[in-house]
């Protein structure tokens, strides 16, 4: 699964790129920066064929959801953009722990604002 994890001070960003196949795991360091800040932004916008079910991945991000996390998922890719929607109305939790949006921007001010709010 081709990913690149950003550590950013006050939330964590995984970009997806190219084939997404099932298996990466996130890295301890990784994993110890999530429970730090709570947030993660995963960008979708760069892959170009996904190579498992998408209800795995979004039976990670309620497990992660359930320790608190929120996620914003983004991508500027339509197809991709309806992955993230996917993941988002089933998982049960949409628009209140996770939320899918076709503009970063508009993720990452979601994400900031319900953090902001649950402080």
């Amino acid at each position: 699964m081709p990913a690149e994890v950003i550590l950013h001070d006050a939330f964590v960003e995984v970009v997806f790129s190219g084939e997404v196949a099932r298996g990466q795991q996130m890295g301890a360091e990784n994993l110890a920066h999530v429970r730090k800040t709570r947030l993660v932004l995963f960008d979708f916008s760069a892959i170009t064929k996904v190579d498992f079910d998408p209800m795995q991945l979004g039976e990670g991000m309620v497990r992660l959801a359930a320790t608190g996390v929120r996620l914003a998922i983004c991508s500027t890719n339509p197809a991709y953009f309806g992955f993230g929607r996917q993941i988002s109305l089933y998982s049960g939790l949409e628009g209140q722990a996770i939320a899918t949006f076709s503009d970063r921007n508009d993720a990452l001010m979601w994400l900031l604002r319900n953090e902001a709010a649950q402080e």
